[in-house]
């Protein structure tokens, strides 16, 4: 049977005919072996391709569909459908099989399964060509070449020997729908933004998006200064300094959520009741003139001794007093210089206390090991969910009061984290 006619209903059933260019097949269709779909062709749902078929340029098979081996996909076809496409019923279930040696040409898309129980799945020794795209939760068998800048989605299982090309990459941490926190260096004053996947952050449900905003580099900062750098474990006597910035209030939060005793040092001490509202035991006064002897005197008085972690924000004198404050293979993590002084290392402290001095940049995490980043924010974010850790957010703005907003910053008015709402 061959269709000649244009924008033709085709019944189901058809074998040894050729589709023509922007003809309908409907759904349920068993298509024979060697059938041709002309270029922008659409299938509906619940088709089976037996092998050898050649599907052309720009086909949508749409829906559930089974493609035998051996067949050829021409560029831009999109076999599978999301809810979204306007050609398609969204309450129809979606998912395709992909038998053995298909040739899949450039920019092919392959839709994740909609359809319960149904994976999407590829079999072996496909050819994917440039820009193929397969969706995410799909299966992906052995020995297939997948093509230079093709996209692998989220939760993709991938078999043995296959070959992927040059640019080729995978949705490794979020999905299409996700909610998101995103972690850029610049240009997030906007509704809208551009980010790469690792700096998306997925938020769990029962976290606000004004909370996950708060939450931020801050918490990942001072994550990777306890852990990462400092070793952090339960028992440790944990000395903070700035405390009252959003780094110090994380710092504080998350020892005393792994069972360190905290001690604040504050350079406002109108702020002591906003540290020890975010895991200060103690407070102490590091804004003195002699805080070089006075930051050690303050500890062994709390202590008895000295502590065993310094998160060491403020620079200048203050960090002098905390290397003199740590006990025996104690560690200080420097984080920044907010007196605008960077101090020296003395390091004959590090010979005789056998202290270790280091310091924490999350950017370079970020940029090294992305995969590690999205680890410890999940821990965080689950933290958040699970009553560990309370993000202190002071208050939301509109966008069109931004500037209001950084006027709090400016006049050191901050007590807790200030959000700007894009979308108000």
């Amino acid at each position: 049977m061959d269709s000649s006619c244009p924008f033709a209903i085709l019944v189901p059933n058809l074998s040894g005919m050729a589709i023509h260019p922007t003809a309908l097949v409907d759904s349920e269709a068993q298509l024979g072996a060697d059938v041709s779909i002309g270029p922008y062709a659409i299938v509906e749902g619940g088709v089976s391709i037996a092998d050898g078929c050649v599907i052309s340029g720009h086909a949508q098979l749409l829906g559930t569909l089974e493609l035998g081996a051996g067949c050829k996909v021409g560029p831009g076809a999109v076999l599978g459908a999301f809810p979204q496409d306007l050609s398609f019923d969204p309450s129809l279930p979606s998912g395709v099989k992909i038998g053995a040696g298909c040739d899949l040409r450039e920019h092919v898309t392959i839709h994740r399964s909609t359809a319960p129980g149904v994976v999407t799945t590829l079999g072996e020794q496909n050819f994917l060509m440039v820009g193929a795209h397969v969706g995410h939760d799909s299966q992906v068998g052995d020995d297939n070449v997948i093509a230079n800048h093709c996209l692998i989605g989220g939760h993709v299982q991938i078999g043995n020997g296959n070959f992927l090309g040059a640019g080729a990459g995978f949705h490794q941490f979020v999905r299409v729908g996700d909610r998101v926190m995103v972690q850029v260096e610049y240009g997030s004053y906007a509704q809208e933004i551009l980010a790469d996947e690792s700096q998306c952050y997925p938020v769990p449900d029962g976290v606000s998006f004004a909370e996950a905003a708060a939450i931020g580099i801050a918490y990942q900062t001072a994550h990777f200064a306890l852990v990462a750098r400092a070793h952090v474990k339960k028992g440790d006597k944990v000395l903070v300094t700035g405390a009252s910035g959003s780094v110090g209030l994380a710092a504080m939060q998350l020892a005393a959520a792994w069972g360190c005793e905290v001690i604040a040092g504050l350079t406002t001490m109108s702020k002591e009741d906003l540290a020890r509202e975010n895991g200060a035991h103690h407070v102490i006064d590091v804004s003195g003139d002699n805080v070089k002897d006075s930051i050690r005197d303050d500890v062994k008085a709390i202590t008895g001794g000295g502590v065993d972690i310094v998160v060491e924000i403020v620079g200048g004198g203050v960090f002098d007093g905390c290397i003199r404050a740590l006990n025996f293979a104690g560690r200080i993590v420097v984080v920044g210089f907010t007196s605008g002084t960077i101090p020296s290392v003395k390091v004959n402290y590090t010979l005789l206390k056998n202290i270790a001095v280091t310091g924490v940049n999350w950017a370079e995490y970020r940029d090294r090991d992305p995969a590690w980043v999205q680890r410890v924010q999940t821990e965080i974010f689950e933290m958040v969910s699970a009553g560990k850790l309370k993000v202190p957010v002071q208050a939301v703005f509109p966008m069109d009061q931004i500037v209001d907003a950084c006027k709090v910053l400016s006049d050191r008015k901050v007590r807790g984290k200030i959000v700007i709402d894009t979308s108000a």
